[in-house]
């Protein structure tokens, strides 16, 4: 697991990942799996350093199955507060500058 990254599990099932401002770059770093449609990466590069153009190809149709949520803060904090079904509180988690987590 990278430092920085905090899963937020519920009944086995991953429903959310905190990325905190903490996390180390060298060059880059894809947060999320291969197989997750919205790719979350960072990139810390030298000034005047250029990526080659590229595509992003799909081989076949994307069948979206969930809806996410990405929500990066920029100033001031958030505290997260994650509720299952019945309204019951699964965690809770606060959110400073920098800091950003993908809903799922």
């Amino acid at each position: 697991m990278t430092p920085g990254v905090e899963p937020i599990l519920y009944e086995g099932k991953e429903i959310a990942v905190i990325y905190r401002a903490s996390i180390e770059v060298s060059e880059r770093l894809f947060l999320t799996d291969n197989d997750n449609p919205f790719q979350i990466g960072l990139h810390e590069r030298k000034k005047g350093t250029k990526i080659p153009a590229h595509l992003h190809n799909c081989p076949q149709p994307l069948a979206i199955s969930e809806i996410q949520e990405f929500l990066y803060v920029v100033r001031g904090s958030i505290r997260l507060t994650m509720l299952n079904v019945k309204n019951e509180t699964i965690d809770v988690k606060d959110l400073t500058v920098g800091d950003s987590v993908l809903l799922k």
